[in-house]
């Protein structure tokens, strides 16, 4: 084939298939939350090894205060969105055994809740 021939042919280009928006995204409301902490921790190290710098400690003392801010803050915001997870789950698990709960009452064996669980 010449040059002009393989210029003409039109090029395929495979595309994977596409996910649903559901299967690999978080809620939006855990996706801020968990962002918002990964930002206020960085702050914080930079914070505190900025004044422990200007305020006259060495390099390693402000590494050291630095490291133990991010992680006294750290473990602190994780237990925060551990618990906000926790209970988001444990609310939706409420909802969905209501709605169960609804449809064996009302007959159906194989409620449309059923199948998409």
């Amino acid at each position: 084939m010449s040059k002009k021939e393989k210029k003409s042919e039109p090029q395929k280009t495979e595309k994977a298939p596409r996910k649903s928006p559901s299967s690999g995204s978080l809620p939006v409301l855990f996706d801020v939350s968990f962002s918002i902490s990964k930002l206020i921790i960085i702050l914080i190290g930079v914070l505190t090894s900025v004044i422990s710098v200007i305020s006259g400690a060495t390099v390693f003392s402000a590494a050291i205060r630095a490291s133990l801010a991010m992680l006294a803050i750290g473990i602190t915001l994780w237990l925060i969105n551990w618990i906000m997870v926790k209970e988001s789950l444990a609310g939706v698990l409420i909802k969905v055994n209501k709605l169960k709960a609804k449809t064996s009452e009302n007959g159906s064996e194989a409620s449309t809740v059923e199948k998409n669980i």
